[in-house]
């Protein structure tokens, strides 16, 4: 009996579908744990940009991620996420723990949480994403960096500036981007 990848070369689909399937054993891990990853902790956002890969806008539902579900899911991808190339205190888009939504900020609390547990578990390379909406105000865009910094976040990726809310029509897109920049780089 011929392999049934000759049979499928030919075209012959009759003698495949003949032939006794193998069954994959569940005794091992289906799918290797990921060395990256992303975890989306809702689909509210401040903003509503049309490139959005999730779709997020104001008008969804304010449903954030349980604390439970971020600790079973954070507990798995803690065991095979790994560091940026420049370490476990570094960042990069292709290394850690991405944490994104809709806009995370827009729920402080949850997103501390996240960062204490991921911290707590050992993911290294932690950052999450925003659209930089409440960064309108020097005092308060530090002590959110300093509070996030102490829980164990290390970095943040500017998404998107926010192009749909009343602080943005005031200040402009790079007056927010200023205010992250310039409080990220000062020493406490």
């Amino acid at each position: 009996m011929e392999p049934a990848g000759a049979a499928r070369a030919r075209g012959d689909w009759r003698e495949v579908a003949s032939r006794p399937q193998r069954v994959l054993s569940l005794r091992g891990p289906l799918v290797r744990p990921p060395v990256s990853a992303g975890v989306v902790i809702s689909y509210k956002c401040a903003s509503e940009c049309r490139h959005c890969l999730c779709a997020c806008c104001p008008s969804w539902s304010a449903d954030w991620i349980s604390e439970r579900a971020a600790e079973r899911a954070l507990s798995w991808l803690a065991r095979g996420i790994q560091p940026s190339p420049s370490g476990p205190e570094g960042i990069g888009i292709n290394h850690g723990l991405h944490i994104t939504g809709g806009e995370p900020f827009l729920n402080l609390d949850i997103l501390l949480k996240l960062a204490r547990m991921a911290r707590d578990l050992g993911i290294p390379s932690t950052f999450v994403e925003t659209n930089c909406f409440w960064a309108s105000d020097d005092n308060e865009t530090r002590s959110r960096l300093l509070q996030l910094r102490e829980a164990g976040l290390r970095g943040v990726l500017v998404g998107h500036i926010a192009p749909r809310t009343n602080e943005f029509r005031e200040l402009g897109p790079r007056e927010f981007y200023r205010h992250l920049v310039c409080c990220s780089w000062r020493r406490p």
